[in-house]
């Protein structure tokens, strides 16, 4: 089916009081096949604020398309004129979570809601290679967005996780490790080891070799030296030598995330990590099941005791 009015005003009724929560602008897509097709802003759960999320993880709900038109002037009036008439909750005026009085942009924002929008902005966003060579730092993903050509909102979900890459990068909100552009993925290429402390232990001419002396897997060396972990085997990795800056604002653990001392039940080895995801990321072992053992929950997992690090003053 081919769309005739292109847009829509949609509103979201929750169904235990049967009170609208929510007003709406939406697009109808050139082409469709179903109704949720046409309407699929009105549907979408993605990109919603934390107050409409947590009414719907509560109560179940129903849309409603109030009104449709092809002026897009006409459309934002209208959804002035329908968030009128019920008020917004974040204001004190009514019974919406919406955060704005609806038509352009951020029309009518709290105080509060400013702040936020504002300090978001301008947060600086690190952008890295896909295999986790630093490029850049940019202040704010907005900037990175336009001169990159990039959805905004991509570089977000990049930056927390959400998804690996955007536009061929990944981003974070820190900075992970400082590397040199010039530095390009080589099997061959010299790996610098040092101790949970920052301290420049050995040199080792490749990757392998670490597998082969240290019974490290190499895939967690890549991961430590791509900046996907912080450390491998009790040691953290680069492929460049790193000031006793960068390790101590990337390396250190916070209160949350202490040194973990795994011990092999069989053979007695014991092997220092710098956090339980970084134990359960190279033995393979669930973070739960790591987590209950350091509780005294149960005696041992994966073949390994483990005991929270306490003496790691640094």
């Amino acid at each position: 089916m081919i769309s005739t009015n292109n847009f829509y005003i949609y509103r979201h009724i929750r169904l235990d009081d049967l009170s609208p929560f929510y007003i709406g602008l939406g697009s109808k897509p050139k082409v469709y096949n179903t109704f949720k097709q046409e309407y699929r802003r009105a549907f979408a759960k993605s990109g919603r604020n934390k107050h409409w999320k947590n009414i719907v993880n509560k109560v179940d709900y129903r849309i409603e398309i109030l009104f449709e038109a092809n002026d897009y002037n006409v459309i934002q009036e209208k959804e002035k004129e329908f968030i009128k008439l019920y008020g917004r909750l974040d204001n004190g005026t009514g019974i919406l979570v919406n955060y704005t009085d609806g038509g352009i942009g951020s029309f009518n924002l709290i105080p509060e809601t400013k702040k936020k929008i504002t300090e978001g902005s301008y947060r600086k966003i690190y952008q890295y290679s896909k295999d986790g060579i630093y490029l850049k730092e940019w202040k704010s993903i907005t900037t990175a967005s336009s001169e990159l050509n990039l959805v905004a909102s991509n570089i977000t979900s990049s930056a927390k996780g959400v998804v690996p890459h955007c536009g061929g990068y990944q981003w974070s909100y820190s900075i992970k490790e400082l590397q040199s552009v010039e530095i390009q993925k080589n099997t061959n290429m010299p790996v610098y080891q040092y101790n949970l402390s920052g301290d420049l232990l050995k040199i080792w001419d490749r990757a392998k070799d670490i597998t082969d002396g240290l019974e490290i897997k190499s895939s967690c060396i890549s991961a430590c030296t791509s900046g996907k972990q912080k450390s491998a085997g009790g040691y953290i990795w680069t492929y460049s030598i790193m000031s006793a800056d960068i390790i101590k604002s990337v390396y250190t653990p916070s209160s949350k995330r202490q040194p973990v001392l795994a011990t092999n039940i069989k053979t007695g080895e014991e092997i220092m990590f710098v956090s339980q995801t970084e134990a359960a990321i190279s033995l393979n072992i669930k973070q739960n099941c790591i987590s209950r053992v350091v509780l005294g929950i149960r005696n041992q997992t994966g073949g390994y005791k483990f005991v929270l690090n306490n003496n790691n003053n640094e």
